[in-house]
């Protein structure tokens, strides 16, 4: 419950001049009205570990018994170390429900900051009109300043959850297919496909929900998504713009809040933009490109992790959606190069990251697809075009979406248990080198 901000170090600096003598009992009682729904605001609250974000502290603040507890049930112990990093609290959630939204808390004695006997509690209370009263109680024994502060933190704490719910886009997931057929490589498993809504993510969508997967088809365009998903078992539909954290935010949390998990997250949202230049490439195209392909792709691993991570059991895999431009050296589209060369080092990164947490990260990098967007452009250029997009790779042809989608299928499965942190090539030899009379030949 450590704030982060300068005023507050110098706070920490001056209480640890007191002696452990002076503990009169303290008090606090505050409350907040927030204009929200009660279960919008506990759920911003609910989870011990998460909730520090509210305190500016998600950095400081550690879950320091998983095995134990989990972050949001009674004996979970979170380590909150001060901004100076000399000290730190040990705080243990004593008592969690989510039926009568409210979590105790206590403070393990000694500690640096002369706090002893301990005991906070925060509720949530539906009030009419759609409004919630968030309150914080809390009585301990501490010495003069202590309370002050910590009526000041709370103060914010509360404050934090109104201002963002206050700034949330709502991503609303809705049913529009069949149900799942409950067998398959992926059976029983909850996806999220980004981008879902032509190419490769819709080949990628059928592909998990033909396998068993329930599958929530997330498009820019919800009218096409919607029709991916009405077409397939299991098929649930959401509008989401990737560049939006927000938005992807909460797409990922309403897909847990409905299914209980989320399994499956394929990052492949993406555009090219100009194929221009170098010296000459519009700033805003490289802007665009990198705001969709890089951060929304980011913003989507994120959240990802963020759930996988804290889910019972954990674990889960993101796909992210690179390409040959991405591991070659491509010209005149070097926004699209940046981003996809970016994906496949936080593919890596984050694979190594979060291989004890049970999630694996696994790139795909296609090489030029015959998708309808490639296939309308192929007939509108000369002969000689054709015949050298179709001589790209060293294997004669191109690949289709659902040679992408297959190995997007088995990354995703059980059957790659134990791939993470790889880039699968689907490139017909294109990166093993040189031969003509390919492109690279």
């Amino acid at each position: 419950m450590w704030s982060t901000m300068a005023v507050r170090t110098r706070a920490f600096q001056f209480v640890r001049c007191f002696t452990a003598a002076a503990v009169p009992k303290r008090h606090i009682d505050l409350a907040k009205v927030i204009p929200a729904a009660s279960d919008k605001v506990w759920g911003e609250m609910r989870d011990f570990v998460r909730q520090m974000k509210h305190f500016g502290l998600a950095d400081k603040a550690t879950h320091f018994n998983p095995d134990v507890a989990d972050s949001d049930a009674a004996g979970c112990v979170r380590k909150v170390v001060t901004p100076d990093g000399k000290d730190a609290l040990m705080e243990v959630c004593t008592a969690h429900s989510d039926a009568d939204k409210t979590f105790t808390l206590t403070v393990e004695s000694p500690n640096a900051f002369g706090i002893e006997d301990y005991l906070g509690t925060v509720t949530s209370e539906a009030l009419s009109g759609g409004q919630t009263l968030v309150r914080f109680q809390a009585s301990f024994k501490a010495p003069d300043g202590i309370d002050g502060f910590i009526a000041d933190v709370y103060s914010g704490f509360f404050k934090s959850i109104d201002d963002t719910i206050a700034k949330e886009v709502t991503v609303e997931v809705e049913s529009a297919g069949h149900a799942a057929l409950g067998k398959g490589k992926v059976s029983n498993k909850v996806a999220i496909v980004t981008g879902a809504a032509q190419g490769l993510g819709e080949a990628i969508s059928r592909i998990l929900a033909a396998e068993g997967a329930t599958v929530v088809v997330a498009d820019m365009n919800s009218a096409a998504a919607k029709k991916v998903a009405t077409d397939i078992p299991g098929g649930f539909f959401a509008g989401l713009d990737v560049t939006n954290s927000n938005a992807v935010e909460s797409l990922m949390a309403e897909t847990a809040r409905k299914f209980g998990r989320v399994d499956i997250v394929v990052n492949n949202a993406g555009i090219a933009g100009q194929q221009v230049p170098t010296h000459a490439h519009p700033l805003d195209n490289w802007q665009a490109v990198i705001d969709v392909n890089l951060n929304g792709s980011f913003y989507v691993l994120r959240a990802a992790l963020a759930q996988m991570t804290l889910q019972s059991p954990h674990g889960g895999v993101v796909l992210n959606m690179s390409s040959t431009v991405g591991m070659n050296g491509w010209s005149n589209i070097c926004g699209y190069a940046a981003s996809k060369g970016a994906l496949i080092s936080l593919t890596r990164s984050t694979a190594v990251e979060y291989a004890t947490k049970g999630v694996r990260v696994v790139a795909l990098a296609p090489t030029v697809v015959m998708t309808p967007l490639v296939e309308g452009y192929m007939k509108a250029v000369p002969p000689e075009k054709r015949k050298a997009m179709m001589s790209l790779n060293p294997m004669p042809g191109m690949p289709v979406p659902d040679d992408v989608a297959k190995a997007a299928l088995f990354a995703c499965s059980d059957d790659a248990k134990w791939i993470s942190g790889s880039v699968i090539a689907i490139d017909g030899a294109y990166n093993a080198g040189s031969a003509s009379p390919h492109a690279r030949g």
